[in-house]
């Protein structure tokens, strides 16, 4: 069986990047570069109201960092490489995506953008198949609970397929990963190391009340406490992660610069 290298594995990390305001002041989120000067992020993460997202956006400008540092004074810094400067230049309220582009002229080198899986390559309905997701924990740097900050890759297994979206079943997700990336790990070497699917949205069942003969008990702060506690531990991966393939949106396709 076909096994993801470790140098393969990290091409992707390389390509993924920290979605931030200048200065750091919001880190939003992951992206990807997707083409010779663009990346491609979660129109939410831009968005002036991620929860509600319309044309109105946080910024048109941004930056992209490979890795992120916090120093013992407290301000965040870039590290690895500068940051590069990009600006947003088309995208999807409705589906859920954002195109920016490069603002210096510049290309990014050719490893690092990241391969697309065409139409025709796609997964059919009722196929499995193991996935690595990409992804920015911004979650635990934003809360305090890491220093440093780069993608890191989760093992999934491809759920079922609505449309233009997929559904992983069971998977981990953090934080910020939206605008992370779903990749194909499959025995077929013509699928093998493609990007399927852009990290949208992550859905937990955790809840912390309880219901007992079809009526609900309302809880006290500690004993909300208590069974959210034992619920995220007895749940711990029991996500819904929802995404969108990219090859099925044919307006994403037509923007991304050739």
């Amino acid at each position: 069986m076909f096994w993801f290298a470790l140098d393969f594995s990290s091409r992707f990390k390389n390509g993924v990047y920290n979605l931030c305001s200048s200065g750091y002041g919001v880190i939003a989120g992951t992206a990807f570069i997707i083409s010779k000067d663009q990346v491609l992020t979660a129109y939410h993460n831009i968005a002036a109201d991620p929860f509600f997202p319309t044309k109105k956006l946080y910024s048109k400008n941004w930056v992209i960092a490979i890795c992120l540092e916090r120093l013992n004074s407290g301000k965040v810094i870039y590290c690895i490489e500068n940051p590069i400067e990009v600006s947003y230049y088309r995208g999807s309220i409705k589906s859920d995506w954002a195109l920016l582009k490069r603002t210096d002229g510049l290309n990014f080198p050719t490893h690092k953008i990241l391969p697309i899986c065409p139409a025709h390559l796609l997964p059919q309905f009722g196929d499995e198949m193991k996935l690595k997701l990409y992804q920015c924990p911004t979650r635990y740097f934003i809360n305090g609970d890491m220093d440093g900050l780069a993608a890191i890759d989760v093992d999934l297994r491809l759920g079922i397929q609505i449309n233009h979206k997929i559904v992983v079943v069971a998977g981990e997700a953090i934080g910020g990963s939206s605008g992370g990336i779903f990749v194909m790990n499959s025995t077929d070497p013509d699928k093998n190391g493609l990007v399927l699917a852009m990290h949208l949205e992550s859905v937990s069942e955790t809840k912390p009340y309880r219901f007992s003969n079809k009526e609900f008990i309302e809880l006290s702060e500690d004993e909300i406490l208590e069974e959210s506690t034992d619920c995220h531990s007895s749940t711990h991966n029991s996500y819904y992660l929802y995404g969108i393939m990219i090859s099925k949106l044919n307006q994403l396709v037509n923007s991304i610069s050739k």
